[in-house]
């Protein structure tokens, strides 16, 4: 049986297929969210963040079959990564599909974290599409430990709020981050 509200997964994916905006617990830390596929809804997020409109941000999936929708051929050794790397890893690819060009950072690249933290897997899986994951701050504001530390700023301007996990503090640790350079060799850029 889940540990978390059956609520709140029928409620963010219902309004992750209205193109809402959630804030929820991610792997990480606490994140802003939206159906990434969605641009009217990335550009809101963008806005709420005080950020252009092109803001690459990372995106979760679920499931492998879920990544290779958007990053049809996959590199051995990312996969590698993901099957055996246990903590929260990012990984940039540049040859993805399926997403709007404002999740790409100007060489084209695109952050994917394939996520194992059981209510964000859920929701995910049960939405079918990847699903932004920003820090929830404006620019130069510090990253919130808990749901508490969110200003009231992102707070209000989202769609639904996940109960679940709110009063949990967090280390305020990011994801690792990796690229592949044009020799496949894996780039650490970000410890996390």
């Amino acid at each position: 049986m889940n540990k978390f509200p059956q609520k709140d997964l029928e409620e963010t994916v219902h309004h992750l297929k209205n193109g809402g905006l959630i804030l929820y617990p991610s792997d990480t830390v606490w994140a802003l969210g939206c159906d990434a596929e969605n641009e009217a809804a990335v550009s809101k997020i963008a806005s709420i963040k005080g950020l252009s409109c092109h803001s690459p941000f990372v995106i979760l999936v679920s499931n492998l079959k879920m990544l290779q929708y958007y990053v049809p051929q996959l590199p051995p050794k990312a996969l590698n990564l993901i099957e055996f790397y246990e903590r929260p890893m990012t990984i940039l690819y540049g040859n993805s599909c399926n997403l709007p060009d404002m999740l790409k950072s100007e060489d084209g690249l695109v952050a994917i974290r394939f996520c194992r933290e059981p209510f964000c897997s859920s929701f995910i899986n049960a939405f079918g599409k990847a699903v932004v994951a920003t820090l929830p701050v404006r620019k130069n504001e510090p990253v919130p430990k808990s749901y508490k530390e969110i200003s009231d700023d992102i707070k209000n301007g989202v769609d639904y709020s996940v109960t679940y996990n709110r009063n949990a503090k967090n280390d305020g640790a990011p994801s690792t981050m990796v690229s592949l350079d044009e020799n496949n060799e894996l780039v650490f850029l970000r410890k996390g």
